[in-house]
């Protein structure tokens, strides 16, 4: 194994969606999820009042097909250790 390219403090979660409340279609669900979670608070922009961060960690989303292909992705990286399970 080599070294990580996420940051040490770096948290992942995997998870599989469920469907929507207000709807019939499981569109989106077939799929696992790979998040992390923010590492900073949020904070206000003075200017335009808009709610901003500096963690773009947090915007990355990645899709696997099984939870399989998720664990050892997140193996390969060395996020194993950082994995949060999902209610």
């Amino acid at each position: 194994m080599g070294r990580t390219i996420f940051p040490g403090d770096a948290v992942a979660r995997i998870y599989k969606p469920s469907r929507p409340v207000t709807t019939s279609g499981k569109a989106g669900t077939k799929h696992w999820r790979l998040v992390f979670e923010r590492r900073t608070a949020p904070f206000i922009e003075p200017l335009m009042g808009h709610t901003g961060g500096d963690d773009t960690l947090a915007q990355v989303e990645l899709q696997f097909p099984t939870l399989e292909t998720a664990l050892r992705y997140a193996a390969r990286q060395g996020l194993l250790g950082c994995l949060r399970q999902s209610p």
